[in-house]
């Protein structure tokens, strides 16, 4: 930078660090003939195969930063984000198109700042949610699977009579008759359909000797069309698998998290699943913590105040940037 070696600091006489900005602590400010110039500097630290990489730049607080530089740049400021390789066994490769930060990098701003601001008042109106409600990962696999087409309440019930049964091992899953698992887990409905969506499950298990830890290093795409291939599971139930069991970035969608994005006026052209999964996997982090809690969270608003019959828009702290409370039309 003192050198001159890069055109953005050419122009500037005199330089200050860690300055505010909105709502981040930026590392450096330039001013001089060309007014003010905003840097956010990223240091590697992460090396593979040779390649600097930059990991926590697409985490909620990196996209806030980016968020930032936006706008100093929209008010009439320079903006920069600088990436700085100080190790010896890393360089720079000469596309970093399929890195995370370089995808976070494009994303519509618009869309990333309206959807974090979402999420940001639903998580100081609600706080963390603690998903997914269970014991242990083949709990969260088979909730998932008896929620399908009814209410929790009902899974509770099935829950009820599965520990009663000890039926809570994939084990002891496809140990069991089809009609005897049917009749356990009847107050879920659908029962002989979910009995052998159950069995499925627990038979696709053997392959990993039960043991779900061993997904948690796999791609989660890769797993998720895995999943996908199993009988009886279809996009949400592999998404709440993928995210809640293996605990890797897929985005999960429903009635509750689709309602919610019609009414804040962010949704899709095309209304498939993959459309709106798209608007979430496209413009947020891709990090399986965020993941979890902003559906969480959605879901929780969702049964709480933006219900399908009379939504209670006068309480909801999304009002001010709702399309359709604002309209007074929820």
């Amino acid at each position: 930078m003192a050198d001159g070696r890069t055109a953005f600091f050419t122009e500037y006489s005199k330089v200050c660090g860690e300055v505010q900005y909105g709502g981040s602590r930026l590392e450096l400010l330039f001013s001089g003939a060309l007014g003010l110039g905003y840097v956010e500097a990223k240091s590697v630290n992460l090396v593979e195969d040779g390649i600097a990489l930059f990991p926590g730049l697409p985490t909620t607080r990196g996209i806030r930063h980016l968020l930032e530089l936006g706008d100093a740049v929209a008010e009439g400021h320079r903006a920069a984000a600088c990436f700085v390789i100080q190790r010896n066994d890393a360089y720079a490769a000469g596309s970093y198109r399929d890195q995370p930060w370089s995808i976070c990098m494009t994303r519509s701003p618009a869309k990333t700042r309206l959807l974090m601001d979402v999420y940001d008042r639903l998580f100081a109106a609600y706080g963390p949610q603690g998903w997914w409600p269970s014991n242990d990962p083949f709990e969260t696999i088979m909730g998932a699977i008896l929620t399908q087409n009814t209410a929790w309440v009902n899974v509770e019930k099935a829950f009820v009579n599965l520990r009663a049964a000890e039926l809570m091992t994939p084990r002891a899953i496809r140990s069991t008759p089809n009609e005897e698992l049917a009749e356990v887990i009847r107050p879920s409905g659908y029962f002989n359909t979910k009995a052998r969506k159950l069995k499925a499950i627990a038979e696709h298990l053997a392959l990993y000797d039960d043991d779900t830890g061993r997904w948690r290093s796999r791609d989660a795409k890769e797993l998720r069309a895995e999943l996908l291939g199993v009988y009886g599971i279809g996009p949400e139930t592999a998404d709440d698998i993928v995210l809640y069991v293996a605990k890797l970035p897929s985005f999960v969608m429903d009635t509750y998290t689709m309602r919610m994005v019609d009414r804040i006026g962010v949704a899709p052209r095309r209304k498939r699943y993959q459309d709106y999964q798209a608007l979430f996997e496209d413009n947020l982090p891709n990090n399986a913590p965020l993941f979890n809690e902003y559906h969480a969270l959605l879901d929780e608003h969702s049964k709480a105040i933006c219900r399908k019959r009379n939504p209670a828009c006068g309480d909801c702290v999304l009002i001010e940037i709702c399309r359709d409370g604002k309209r007074g039309l929820a």
